[in-house]
């Protein structure tokens, strides 16, 4: 991100006034289920195969086709991913790579035949490729300063409650019962997916960089009054200029070093006049 550092050093001092409590243990519990999709959907594969190659008589190279198929496609998504959240923010492109995983994911489930089930799965994969570094994201830019090393730490014990989730799954169901499964194992991505579309606020660092410091500063001010930080953002906050926006954040600290109270046109160091 290029930020400049007083918005930036602003917007982190607000994110940590907030501290740990509610909003910090949302983003945190919104960001595991995201880790805990990509947990539960990474291990199908390795009860799927000796599903899969009695139920339609596959042959080595047809599972090898099937594997490599399904880690290409996650290959692919992270890359895929990673860069079109830089470019069109952390929040939208995060729900859209977990709505494709629930739309791929139980597709796969009605698959007739070998090659449309993998090319369903190498499509999930794909998906689930974003999962996983945009929480890391999401997670590293939203939550307080002094809370983000653990908070990131903590995300890997969700992977492994998806994993275990799925494991668990699929001792039950299969191998009779296996599109059944598909479609459970898809239930954390669908699950966060709801919640996060109400919850999940944008990155207000990213916003920043983005040059819309008018909605960053919406953000942050919601954040710092007790809300989650979704806003419904005013179409005049687009219009903005950078600089003033960025010295509306800076006077939202509250008084911090170098800027006046209410920020205004007689700001001293820190707050310019933008």
């Amino acid at each position: 991100l290029s930020i400049p550092m007083d918005a930036r050093a602003a917007a982190e001092a607000l994110l940590e006034k907030r501290g740990a409590g509610r909003y910090s243990l949302g983003v945190l519990c919104l960001c595991g289920f995201g880790w805990m999709s990509d947990g539960a959907e990474n291990v199908v594969l390795s009860y799927m195969l000796p599903t899969l190659e009695d139920l339609w008589s596959l042959s080595p190279g047809q599972l090898g086709a099937m594997s490599t198929a399904i880690y290409f496609g996650q290959a692919a998504g992270a890359t895929f991913w990673g860069a079109l959240a830089d470019a069109g923010g952390r929040r939208p492109v995060f729900l859209l790579s977990l709505a494709l995983t629930v739309l791929f994911g139980v597709a796969s489930s009605a698959a007739p035949g070998f090659y449309t089930y993998c090319m369903l799965r190498l499509a999930t994969g794909f998906a689930i490729g974003g999962n996983l570094p945009l929480a890391v994201s999401l997670a590293s830019e939203l939550l307080p300063p002094s809370l983000r090393d653990r908070g990131v730490v903590a995300l890997q014990l969700f992977n492994e409650i998806g994993s275990l989730g799925s494991t668990g799954l699929a001792a039950l169901l299969l191998p009779g019962r296996w599109r059944l499964y598909l479609c459970l194992v898809a239930l954390p991505a669908a699950a966060v997916l709801a919640a996060a579309a109400f919850a999940l606020p944008e990155s207000p660092l990213w916003l920043i960089s983005a040059g819309r410091g008018g909605e960053a500063a919406q953000v942050l001010a919601s954040i710092s009054a007790g809300g989650s930080g979704v806003t419904r953002l005013l179409p005049r906050s687009r219009t903005l200029a950078s600089a003033d926006a960025q010295s509306r954040i800076v006077a939202a600290r509250g008084g911090g070093e170098g800027c006046g109270e209410g920020c205004g046109e007689s700001c001293g160091e820190g707050c310019g006049e933008g």
